[in-house]
């Protein structure tokens, strides 16, 4: 059993959030199948894929250049990366957040080359608005994001990764995990049991006001209630 996520959150959290990109903000899974149907021409199994590594998405004949696949999406400027569209909420979600005097930073693991973290910086400036977020850190693609999460005060910090969110934890955050089709089959496991889940933003927005009260009263903000 996963824990129940009652929204009440530590009081000593800073008014710092910290967001995964794709899967929490951006829809990259939905934009990568539909490049690999439409271009490629590959008959995917399924509408998403049910695991990270999204070999059983695939036929068994392409599962070997997934890799090859997943760079040429990302490094082709023309192929879609740069033109993400926004998950469902994530837009209200920011806006919300940005409205009740938080700030925003976005931690993502797509790369650390120039072209396309600047392809990556463009699409959320584009959907989100060019001031929605404090910075974005970048790290590697499939590299931990915890020397990146060591650098901030303790925040409330999102991720659809439970592995990152435990990085999370780990340095004095409060991790949730956000629920997609590429993680479910985890939160039955033990080494994830302890963390709160939201399947979506539209769980998480109406509870955006019981974020944390202390540190916004102390800050000139408005407290909730």
């Amino acid at each position: 059993m996963t824990a129940k996520f009652d929204f009440q959150f530590p009081d000593h959290l800073s008014d710092l959030v910290l967001l995964d990109c794709d899967e929490v903000l951006l829809n990259w899974t939905g934009a990568f199948g539909c490049w690999v149907r439409r271009d490629l021409g590959i008959a995917l199994n399924g509408d998403e894929p049910l695991d990270f590594g999204m070999k059983l998405w695939f036929p068994e004949a392409h599962r070997e250049r997934i890799w090859d696949y997943v760079m040429t999406f990302n490094t082709d400027p023309g192929l879609g990366f740069r033109t993400l569209e926004p998950l469902p909420g994530a837009v209200e979600a920011v806006r919300a957040l940005r409205e009740s005097g938080h700030r925003i930073r976005v931690i993502t693991a797509c790369s650390t080359e120039a072209p396309i973290m600047a392809s990556r910086l463009d699409n959320l400036a584009a959907v989100f608005g060019p001031d929605a977020f404090e910075d974005v850190d970048f790290v590697r693609m499939s590299d931990s994001k915890a020397e990146k999460l060591s650098r901030h005060p303790p925040s409330v910090w999102i991720d659809d990764r439970p592995g990152h969110v435990i990085a999370g934890v780990e340095a004095g955050h409060y991790g949730i995990v956000m629920e997609q089709a590429t993680n479910r089959h985890e939160r039955t496991d033990t080494a994830y049991a302890a963390l709160p889940w939201i399947e979506g933003w539209s769980t998480f927005l109406p509870h955006i006001g019981a974020l944390p009260r202390a540190l916004r009263a102390d800050a000139g903000l408005p407290v909730p209630g």
